[in-house]
């Protein structure tokens, strides 16, 4: 019901339409088997698939956007480094976070919590060239610059073979040290990310309703079921061989990124030609 709710919301919100989906047609062919199965009947196929269709490209292009997805690791990147400094009161392990979570001062936990420590992080003296670089990155709202990006669809038993994306931060990892040296550019203001593997759907058990409760649940887990001609129950969109999940169900996406954060430091050598530079590095 989550992924109903905000596919459509953030689709109103960001002004694309990836993320239209059949809700009304869902919901109205839900069904309950014997065992307390849900499911949907076999006619709303379609909607499903187009369901799954629209998460995933609302993933691809709008939540892993090269400059939402930067932005955010940039953000990742500074709160690393500060929490390992033991800066600004930041939580460094999960007993600081309990902390936090059971204190009076949990209602400050919010956007402002984060942009305070950004506006220390810029204005603080005391800070290294890199950890000032990134914090006025965000401050300023100037995301880095993507200098490559490599892109796979590979079955997900490939995840964590030889492919395009491993090739691209094994280079990284051999040449960019030489690229920060040329540019003149700290290493570190380099960023090296890749997002999330990006699936359709995955094969999983179907768990009856009474054992639910008992299950530690996935959300990467989850499968839509459909009732099948006059079957009692309903069986997973992988399985049914007419449903175009069948042949795509076993697939990944991924999205592996370089970046970099040069605004506080003057380069030796441009963006563009650092582009020219890392073109090859997706080859072996």
């Amino acid at each position: 019901m989550d992924r109903l709710d905000y596919l459509l919301r953030d689709s109103q919100a960001t002004g694309v339409p990836y993320g239209q989906i059949d809700i009304n047609y869902l919901l109205n062919n839900l069904n309950i088997s014997p065992s307390g199965m849900l499911g949907i009947a076999e006619k709303a196929l379609p909607a499903a698939e187009q369901f799954l269709l629209a998460r995933f490209f609302m993933h691809r292009t709008v939540y892993y956007h090269k400059t939402t997805f930067g932005m955010e690791e940039v953000c990742r990147q500074l709160f690393r480094r500060l929490r390992d400094q033991r800066k600004y009161g930041i939580p460094t392990d999960g007993a600081g976070i309990k902390k936090l979570v059971e204190s009076q001062d949990l209602y400050t936990f919010t956007d402002a919590y984060v942009d305070q420590i950004v506006q220390k992080a810029a204005d603080d003296d005391s800070n290294n060239d890199v950890i000032r670089a990134l914090a006025k990155s965000i401050q300023k709202r100037q995301p880095p610059k993507l200098l490559k990006e490599v892109n796979i669809l590979r079955p997900t038993m490939e995840k964590n073979g030889y492919h395009a994306g491993t090739i691209f931060k094994m280079n990284c990892g051999h040449e960019l040290a030489q690229l920060a040296k040329d540019a003149n550019i700290p290493l570190e203001q380099f960023v090296i990310c890749e997002t999330p593997p990006l699936t359709l759907e995955k094969r999983g058990p179907l768990i009856p309703a009474q054992e639910a409760p008992n299950m530690d649940w996935k959300e990467e887990e989850e499968l839509i079921k459909v009732f099948v001609s006059n079957e009692d129950e309903p069986k997973s969109l992988v399985d049914i061989p007419y449903s175009l999940l069948s042949r795509c169900g076993g697939l990944f996406f991924q999205s592996f990124r370089l970046y970099i954060v040069c605004e506080e430091t003057p380069a030796k050598v441009t963006v563009e030609e650092m582009k020219k530079r890392v073109m090859t590095w997706d080859k072996p």
